[in-house]
């Protein structure tokens, strides 16, 4: 039997600020959706910044082509509205190889899918990445740390033309249920939004038997004995390192491994990874190795028995439900996306954020009690199994992409 998959099968342009090898999570999310759409049989492009100087223009990651234009802004403050202008006109030059535009964060390029989408005659799908995206929290943040800050009359003015200007995509999708309220709250159709959450592979992230476990703890550099915390994200204030950090202070387990595992985020305002290291040498911990950003996650999670999640805010982190496929017990703060389905004691345990104290009550629990650890994990697998499936995903993503309307009169003479 064929799947549906209405009058075209259309060729899909992803536009993002950054993309692999700059790792995060909307970087992995684009990642993934042009990967699995390529698998899939599907025309797929990316248009993104250089991420270094001597990138070439055209590169292909995973077999996907990966346009790269000017600037070479890189991952800092303000880098999406500088790229806005630039992906407007490429995107209207590559004209003849789109028939859908995808946008994974339209903080910015929104507002860029949009336009090129009127000028060619091709619809647009955005995405909120962040809490309050549709809602354009942001903004005030923003216009605070402007040199000089724009009067509130410029700043609400521009706020409403933006939320028109999204009124006017052909579909957005949304990770979280908040999202998606978010969505429908600023005025986008109700027909138009759909609730997309991430999905992962629940073949490649699998749990392991023991004998793969300890060979992968070798390989690794980590202890061969002893539970093994590891936290998965960028070293970011808000992804609460340095809580983390302060938390394990408080812990006292002998044989327990802290593993951090990801980037710094070097010249950025909230790059916290020398700040961590350097909590982590005056309080003169053991047991803590900062292993450094890494490409492929899965081996960094079939080897530990905890992942650790500490965020002051997230959407939809995609590393937790790749822990609880990999069959880990999590703890994280309950916070975006999480509280969809995460329910703590049930299949996780969970804290408030900017909570040292809870997160050390959280992983205490957990190193203590390996029959808990077990429990959680077969939960939690089971919820990924239920409700976030990849092939699902592809599925959602493939049916918005090939039935979204093309921008009307009325939308393109807006």
């Amino acid at each position: 039997m064929t799947r549906s998959r209405g009058p075209v099968r259309r060729r899909v342009l992803i536009l993002t600020t950054h993309y692999y090898p700059v790792l995060g999570g909307v970087e992995s999310h684009a990642r993934d959706v042009a990967t699995g759409l390529r698998a899939r049989g599907r025309r797929v492009i990316v248009l993104t910044t250089r991420h270094a100087a001597t990138d070439r223009p055209v590169q292909r990651i995973d077999g996907v082509p990966v346009v790269r234009t000017a600037p070479s802004i890189g991952r800092r403050k303000g880098t999406k509205w500088l790229f806005l202008p630039v992906a407007i006109v490429t995107t209207i030059r590559m004209r003849r190889h789109v028939d859908v535009i995808f946008v994974p964060d339209l903080r910015g390029l929104g507002l860029a899918g949009i336009v090129a989408g009127w000028w060619i005659d091709v619809p647009v799908v955005i995405q909120g990445a962040t809490p309050g995206a549709f809602a354009q929290a942001h903004w005030d943040a923003a216009m605070a740390a402007m040199p000089i800050r724009p009067p509130r009359w410029l700043v609400n003015g521009l706020r409403r033309v933006v939320f028109a200007v999204h009124r006017r995509a052909q579909a957005a999708t949304c990770i979280t249920r908040e999202h998606q309220a978010e969505a429908r709250a600023s005025g986008i159709a109700a027909d138009r939004v759909h609730y997309v959450p991430h999905g992962v592979d629940t073949a490649r992230f699998a749990p392991v038997d023991e004998a793969a476990r300890r060979a992968l703890r070798a390989r690794l550099g980590w202890p061969d004995e002893g539970p093994v915390v590891v936290f998965l994200g960028r070293l970011s204030r808000e992804k609460g390192v340095l809580e983390l950090i302060e938390a394990w202070s408080a812990i006292v387990r002998p044989g327990a491994t802290l593993v951090i595992v990801g980037p710094d985020m070097t010249g950025h305002a909230l790059d916290a990874g020398p700040a961590a290291r350097a909590a982590v040498e005056a309080r003169q911990l053991r047991g803590v190795i900062f292993a450094g950003p890494a490409d492929d996650p899965v081996p960094y999670l079939q080897a530990a028995d905890i992942l650790v999640q500490p965020s002051h805010y997230e959407a939809f982190p995609v590393t937790v439900i790749e822990a609880m496929a990999c069959g880990l017990a999590v703890a994280a703060s309950f916070v975006g996306g999480l509280r969809d389905y995460l329910v703590d004691g049930a299949n996780a345990l969970v804290f408030p954020p900017h909570d040292p104290a809870a997160i050390a009550r959280a992983l205490g629990a957990l190193l203590d009690d390996e029959a808990l650890r077990g429990r959680l994990a077969a939960a939690g697998r089971a919820v990924v199994l239920a409700q976030f499936d990849r092939r699902g995903n592809l599925d959602a993503y493939e049916r918005i992409f090939d039935t979204a309307p093309r921008p009307s009169a009325d939308e393109r003479s807006a």
